[in-house]
């Protein structure tokens, strides 16, 4: 039996589509559920107007050699929390009044559910592990309204369940425990 200890790398650090190699590390991260560092709400400001600033520029140009990007008008709806730096598109309740993840299509990025953390993780990091239906997408900073890409981290099925179970008995003051 050992107790679960897991090191994430910096979600910042990580080579994006639009922003490139450049290692750009964030000097206020915050820290999300579990102690994992994100990006604070600084850095997240500076990307997110990056983003806007090019899907002006496209809109402008009328083109879309250069990158696939949400429109303006799809960006205009995600406010940022200013805590936490997540990018939030408001949840939606389905028929049942199931509260389910924001719905946001971009030209070019295959997703299925069109669940906007998916797009615009598509967006910033390509599509390739997003379409692989074994691939869920979790949201190191426990908050499922986030679809900033960089609070986002790839990871099976399982590792999801089981980061899930961590958070919420995190916030219940358990510990917890995996047998190997």
């Amino acid at each position: 039996m050992s107790v679960s200890s897991v090191e994430h790398p910096r979600p910042e650090l990580r080579r994006t589509i639009i922003f490139g190699d450049e290692p750009r590390l964030d000097p206020f991260p915050v820290e999300g559920a579990n102690g994992r560092l994100i990006p604070g709400p600084e850095f997240s400001q500076q990307e997110f107007d990056t983003l806007y600033e090019l899907a002006h520029q496209q809109a402008a140009a009328e083109t879309l050699d250069l990158f696939i990007l949400p429109s303006i008008r799809s960006l205009g709806r995600i406010s940022i929390n200013d805590t936490t730096g997540c990018w939030e598109l408001p949840l939606y309740e389905d028929p049942k009044q199931i509260a389910r993840y924001g719905k946001m299509n971009v030209p070019g990025v295959s997703n299925q559910a069109a669940s906007a953390h998916r797009t615009m993780y598509g967006v910033l990091f390509g599509t390739s592990e997003i379409n692989d239906p074994n691939i869920f997408l979790d949201h190191l900073c426990e908050n499922k309204p986030c679809c900033y890409p960089r609070h986002l981290e790839p990871v099976s099925s399982a590792q999801n369940s089981r980061r899930a179970r961590q958070a919420l008995q995190a916030c219940n003051g358990q510990l917890f425990f995996e047998f190997e």
